[in-house]
Formats: C-alpha cells, sequence, structure tokens
C-alpha cells in the first residue's frame, strides 16, 4: 500500500541566515516528501544563493520566486495550488522542523483519514543561543497520540490549553483548498490560527503530544509586530467577525464561541457583539 504523499511549502522573505538550517532539517526526515517547494517573496538578501546551493544538491527542492512581494499568506495560497502532494505541511524558513515530525504526523494522520490535519506540542528556539525549549510543561491534552473530534476540541482548545501552532501542523490539500479557504489575507497575522480552527472544529485533528517543530522566537516576526498594532488589530478582528457570521464559516461560529479560543479578543466590542447573537 502506497504511503500518502506529502508536499513541503518553506515561505521566505529575507531568511537568508535560517532558511540553510531549516532546508537541513527537512531534508534529514526520515519520512521523504514527494517536494519541498521555497516560495522566496523579492528577498533582498542571499537567500536565492543559499536556496540555489541547496537546489543543487537535492533533487526535491525546488525554489518559486514571486515577481512581486505577495506577503507570507498570498505566497502560501500560490504555493499550495502548485503543490502535488495529498497532505501539507508550511515550513516557514525561520522556523525549524525537528526529528520525527513528518513521520509521527503521517503515520497518525494515516490511522485516522476522517482528521483534516494532525498538530503537536509547538517548541521555541532561542535566537539568541540556538536552544530549543521543547516546553515540557506545556499543556498536553492527551498523554499518547490520538484522535480529537469536533466535540472534544471544545473542551480543550483555547489559549491556556490545546493551542493549534501551524508549525506542527499537516493538513489535508484538497480539504484547505475547497473547504476552508484557503489563508484569508485580510486575517493577516491570524490567517493559519484561524483556517486550522475551522478545520478542526468541522473533522477534529490527529494530535500528538510531543514538540516536533520550533518556532524561532523573533521581536521581528511578523505575527509580534502586529498584534502591537492596536488599530490593525482591531481591524482584523472585524473580518474575523465577518467571516463568522458568513454562510462559508457559520457552521463553526458556535464552535468558536463555546470553546475558550476567542478569549484571546476579548478586549474587543465587536467580538463580544458576535458572541452574543451566535
Amino acid at each position: 500500500m502506497n504511503k500518502p504523499t506529502l508536499s513541503v511549502i518553506v515561505p521566505n522573505y529575507n531568511h537568508g541566515g535560517y532558511i540553510g538550517e531549516q532546508l537541513h532539517a527537512i531534508v534529514k526526515q526520515s519520512y521523504q516528501p514527494l517536494e519541498i517547494l521555497v516560495v522566496d517573496d523579492c528577498s533582498t538578501d542571499n537567500s536565492i544563493e543559499v536556496v540555489n546551493e541547496w537546489v543543487n544538491k537535492n533533487p526535491l527542492i525546488k525554489l518559486v520566486c514571486n515577481e512581486k512581494n505577495l506577503g507570507i499568506n498570498d505566497s502560501f495560497n500560490q504555493a499550495v495550488e502548485q503543490a502535488s502532494g495529498e497532505y501539507l505541511c508550511c515550513c516557514p524558513a525561520d522556523d525549524r522542523v525537528l526529528p520525527g515530525f513528518f513521520a509521527k504526523s503521517m503515520n497518525l494522520l494515516d490511522q485516522y483519514p476522517e482528521a483534516s490535519l494532525c498538530c503537536s506540542v509547538p517548541a521555541f528556539l532561542d535566537d539568541q543561543t540556538g536552544i530549543i525549549d521543547l516546553h515540557d510543561d506545556w499543556y498536553r491534552l492527551r498523554e499518547a497520540p490520538s484522535y480529537v473530534s469536533p466535540q472534544d476540541l471544545i473542551e480543550v482548545v483555547g489559549p491556556d490549553n490545546l493551542w493549534i501552532a501551524g508549525v506542527t501542523c499537516i493538513f489535508k490539500r484538497n480539504v484547505l483548498r475547497i473547504e476552508s479557504g484557503k489563508y484569508i489575507s485580510k486575517l493577516r497575522w491570524y490567517s493559519d490560527w484561524f483556517i486550522w480552527h475551522v478545520m478542526a472544529f468541522r473533522s477534529g485533528i490527529c494530535y500528538i503530544p510531543e514538540a516536533l517543530a520550533a518556532i524561532r522566537v523573533l521581536p521581528t516576526s511578523y505575527s509580534e509586530m502586529g498584534r502591537q498594532e492596536t488599530q490593525a488589530e482591531t481591524e482584523v478582528v472585524k473580518h474575523l467577525v465577518e467571516l463568522l457570521r458568513s454562510e462559508q464559516y457559520k457552521d463553526v461560529l458556535p464552535s468558536f464561541k463555546n470553546s475558550k479560543l476567542l478569549e484571546h479578543f476579548s478586549f474587543s466590542p465587536v467580538l463580544k457583539k458576535v458572541l452574543s447573537i451566535a
């Protein structure tokens, strides 16, 4: 029986100093992907030179260069259309996959085909020291790898409980493309957060209580910089409200409401209004 195929997408913008580490970690995975698509968003550093060195060494790696700067959300969406694997994984150039990530995630997804995605515990990579904190004190939903139903997720998901971190996700390509709507640019730094939870509330998740991918801690990251902009954050919440009330996503509104997931936005009167009518 053939293994399900996996395409890896590596978004990059001016991370020439990090992308080599990420590509090395990807090609060392025991579960070999079908392809590794590096999407460069018009970098002005040495990223292209670094990636081309890897392209020459490994036939799985393909470099896709945007003709103009699109931002991470639209860059990712374009890569989704170019990818050919049954499953996708987004591995940003500045983060780091850890040993066993692909194999453990894909094996669990193969056991539970009803799940749209698999996620695990996020680790954190200190940019100054290079030390990876596996976060052994992080919230563990289960003691062993398992499937979690949409109903069970409502009881456990939230800012202080289960957190579906995009860097730890492997997901079905067609569910993302057809049912979920891919990344929504208006949600900016919450685009992946929204889509993972839409997919999770509709079909459940596979969950591994282990750190399998690390987020690089950078004060200048897209999400960190964005959340500091109060006006921009408010606009994002308005778009989130519009989406949750739309025909496409109104089926998951009760799940977003009844779980603790939206407590992150408790500052927003706009969000409180939509929760009162859900």
